[in-house]
């Protein structure tokens, strides 16, 4: 069974987490170049925890023949791609990084970084010829054991997702949870942290190893407050009624007041359109935080980027226009 295992590099290594953000559009493959036995993806991770020799480079993930160590989010760039600052492989790849430690065993950890290539493709709706060497974007020699069979590795990825892989977060030990509180019940809360990185969310009542993050002005309905070991959270659900828990901190997240009466658009929206069914789309995505632009009555880029991750979170159509389908949705959460 492989381990997803969330362990992101602290946001003052400013060197290695710029957190500029970024929307992904390729994912590039690397190989470690260490064939050193241990040097698998947990010893990685470390490195990276640790200032990274102060090299400077970073990635989002290692993979190696028994989990995968996730280092970035991926709506933030890291420094892999030898593009320079502004470069796209820079600013607009996932990096991933294969081991190749002597103890380990390779052609698994192929198969592993395959799975994970095809969740990414799914994740953030990309096609698989944005799927790249590292060669592509600086001409060095990486991933070097995979180069000279990049084809057969990228066709291995849809035979990836016939495999029975499992994946499932890193589990830690259990600390005591108890309610504290249910009179906020059905209220929001909302995230008020700036920060690029935004506020971790997690599967579990627990601090450890979360499944996402939410930006500034993001938020669920509280379903409870509850205390973890020492610290408190909310258990809060979100629109599809998925049940989450996130920090109960005052100086990152506020209880709102009762969610607005939205007005639901009654025309089909897409790139271009404008007008005040335009603005009820942008208040109502906003306010579930998939839009992040201004309530301009204008369907742009941003508007698409918003309806693509409102439609992948209620599971239908990916496409970035307001049809029939899509606005059925945006109704049940006004």
């Amino acid at each position: 069974m492989v381990k997803i295992i969330k362990k992101y590099i602290p946001t003052f290594y400013r060197s290695l987490r710029p957190a500029y953000s970024m929307n992904p559009e390729y994912i590039t493959i690397h190989n470690t170049a260490n064939a050193s036995k241990g040097a698998n993806a947990e010893m990685h991770s470390r490195y990276l925890l640790n200032g990274g020799g102060g090299r400077g480079a970073s990635w989002h993930f290692t993979v190696d023949d028994k989990e995968i160590y996730q280092h970035l989010p991926t709506n933030e760039n890291g420094w892999h791609a030898g593009d320079g600052a502004n470069g796209s492989g820079n600013r607009k790849s996932i990096g991933i990084e294969i081991c190749e430690n002597a103890d380990g065993d390779f052609e698994k950890a192929v198969a592993n970084a395959q799975w994970l290539v095809r969740k990414l493709l799914d994740d953030h709706d990309l096609s698989i010829d944005r799927v790249v060497p590292h060669k592509h974007w600086s001409g060095k020699n990486c991933p070097r054991k995979l180069l000279s069979r990049f084809d057969d590795f990228k066709d291995g990825v849809f035979k990836s997702a016939s495999k029975e892989t499992q994946v499932k977060s890193a589990t830690t030990e259990s600390v005591s949870v108890s309610t504290v509180s249910t009179s906020d019940k059905g209220k929001r809360v909302e995230s008020i942290y700036r920060g690029s990185e935004g506020i971790n969310f997690y599967k579990e009542p627990s601090f450890d190893n979360p499944v996402g993050s939410f930006s500034y002005g993001m938020g669920w309905t509280i379903r409870k407050k509850i205390k973890v070991g020492k610290s408190e959270m909310y258990e809060v659900e979100n629109s599809k009624g998925a049940v989450y828990y996130i920090t109960a901190r005052e100086d990152l997240v506020k209880v709102a007041d009762n969610k607005p009466n939205f007005t639901v658009p009654t025309v089909n929206l897409v790139y271009g359109s404008k007008g005040k069914q335009v603005g009820y789309l942008q208040e109502i995505l906003k306010y579930y935080g998939f839009y992040k632009g201004a309530l301009d009555n204008s369907y742009g880029p941003l508007m698409v980027a918003a309806v693509k991750a409102f439609q992948r979170d209620r599971g239908i159509l990916v496409d970035g226009k307001a049809g029939p389908q899509t606005r059925k949705e945006i109704s049940k959460v006004a």
